[in-house]
């Protein structure tokens, strides 16, 4: 057989190859909302996984630019943010609690499943009280977790949701499901359940509620503060001793802010830089306001 008759076979194999393995948006959307609204961790956790594995799929060149999957994506990441339990860099409000002893038990996070939703679980003494960890990160960790892990974890929130584009001709709108909304919802609420004597046919849960681009500037602009707020902290002296028993107080209601925090450090919140911090506190201030 020609040579040339064989590469052109190989090439028409791999087009209907490549055809075949395509993938298609709601490949990804459809079953990540079905894990996003399942009301657990996990449902969450894994949402976000396969919303990331749609943006990243080069078999589904339309995935890139669908402005669901990118709003699902950015909606799943935002939880994340909460949520994400990985064992790797500390980036999670979960995860930051572990290094101060303090774990988040269960699985299921929404009120339908109440009284089996998440509960807290601390480290405590033998006083039964709860004790602040030895090894619990110190004020300039925390300020380097925060500065390192989740600004740049927001910040990719915020680009997703700066990918989404709206315009007259071609609006930005999706429906949330009632069964997707009922997740919000305890397991007996009146708005679902049509037995009730308060049950509404008419109330707007047992409609598709629509989210469209305001929803993406609010959660952008949330997110926008969030990440200003975590920069701006770094401005100011928040040096606390390690051997500090401020938070035990706090724990046990014994804390007297002029005696405990105001007086024994007179230099707290103060704008950098100072004994405890030499950073040029109105720099960094400088540099959230632009960004």
């Amino acid at each position: 057989m020609p040579r040339k008759i064989v590469i052109l076979i190989a090439a028409a194999l791999s087009t209907i190859t490549s055809i075949a393995l395509a993938s298609e948006p709601n490949d990804y959307i459809a079953p990540g909302r079905a894990l996003l609204f399942d009301g657990s961790l996990s449902g969450i956790q894994s949402a976000y996984h396969l919303f990331d594995e749609g943006l990243k799929d080069g078999n589904c060149p339309e995935c890139q630019t669908n402005r669901e999957l990118r709003f699902f994506h950015a909606a799943s990441g935002t939880a994340m943010l909460m949520v994400r339990d990985d064992g790797n860099s500390i980036n999670s409000l979960f995860e930051l609690l572990r290094e101060f002893g303090i774990n988040v038990s269960g699985e299921h996070w929404s009120a339908y499943f109440d009284p089996n939703t998440l509960g807290i679980n601390a480290v405590i003494n033998e006083h039964d009280v709860y004790e602040f960890p030895a090894d619990a990160p110190d004020i300039k960790e925390i300020r380097n977790i925060l500065e390192e892990s989740f600004v740049p974890e927001i910040q990719i929130i915020i680009d997703d949701l700066s990918s989404i584009e709206d315009s007259p001709a071609n609006r930005f709108k999706i429906y949330l499901e009632p069964s997707e909304i009922r997740i919000f919802f305890h397991s007996d609420s009146d708005v679902f359940n049509s037995s009730s004597p308060d049950y509404d046919p008419n109330s707007r849960f047992l409609k598709p509620v629509e989210v469209d681009y305001g929803e993406v500037l609010l959660l952008k602009g949330i997110l926008t503060v969030l990440k200003g707020q975590l920069k701006a902290k770094a401005a100011y002296d928040s040096y606390v001793d390690s051997n500090d028993k401020l938070l035990e107080k706090i724990y046990g209601n014994s804390f007297k802010i002029n005696e405990d925090l105001l007086l024994p450090r007179p230099e707290i919140l103060n704008v950098l830089p100072t004994i405890n911090d030499s950073n040029d506190g109105a720099a960094i201030l400088a540099q959230a306001r632009q960004d």
